[in-house]
């Protein structure tokens, strides 16, 4: 595995502005954007950093004052770190910015019992500033330290989606570490899919647009691949 050069550019600046202790970023060959070029926009303060993929009709520089002016389907995805003064702040914020309302009681998936299906009533909330007033049913699944949760309407699609998810993290190794994965609807008018994980006392974060399959997989490969830059460690 390697960080591609874009991605190594980005941290060199993040490292430089920086006092997070651990800094995580994705790796080659298991992430690896379907774009002819990628522009990069990063910020740092700090306790936390932000790095941001597009796709580029050209190859541009760091942070280049044109990526601005793309348009929203550009956007590739991005991911962050955060530190906090504790493992347990960062614990807590993990479990409050990836919560899921749930109601009614939950009925079995046919996968022996793992995955549960609930509805979510008249709301749910997906980590941001956001409520989307939509009920939905949310497919929901334990896979070691980690917390699945994949949204839809009832249907024989939205439970086949979760299965592919499940299939994914079975034999690709997320973090070992405690995490929780936010899969949002299709119905929403900003379907994305947020994966969280807490690294000792920072919270890291991938968020991808996801509209198709496709691209909540690509989503899923950017977390697998997260490696502490430049160590490539996956574990405090």
């Amino acid at each position: 595995m390697q960080f591609a050069k874009y991605i190594a550019q980005a941290m060199e600046q993040v490292m430089s502005r920086t006092k997070m202790p651990a800094i995580f970023a994705p790796t080659q060959p298991t992430f690896q954007p379907q774009a002819a070029f990628v522009g990069v926009s990063e910020s740092a303060s700090d306790w936390n950093y932000t790095v941001r993929l597009y796709a580029t009709p050209t190859s541009v520089p760091l942070n280049d004052p044109s990526i601005g002016q793309l348009s929203a389907a550009s956007f590739m995805g991005m991911f962050s770190g955060k530190y906090y003064g504790s493992h347990e702040a960062a614990m807590k914020e993990l479990a409050s910015a990836f919560y899921v309302q749930k109601v009614g009681p939950a009925s079995s998936i046919d996968t022996g019992g793992v995955m549960k299906q609930y509805s979510t009533g008249q709301q749910y909330n997906t980590g941001g500033s956001t409520n989307y007033q939509l009920p939905q049913d949310v497919i929901e699944w334990q896979m070691g330290r980690w917390k699945i949760d994949v949204f839809g309407a009832p249907s024989i699609d939205f439970i086949n989606e979760a299965k592919q998810v499940d299939s994914f993290i079975q034999t690709h190794a997320l973090p070992p570490t405690d995490g929780r994965i936010l899969i949002n609807p299709h119905a929403t008018g900003n379907p994305v899919t947020q994966i969280g994980w807490v690294f000792g006392n920072e919270l890291f974060e991938c968020d991808c647009p996801s509209p198709t399959m496709t691209q909540i997989l690509d989503a899923l490969r950017m977390a697998v691949s997260m490696r502490e830059y430049d160590s490539d460690k996956v574990t405090p």
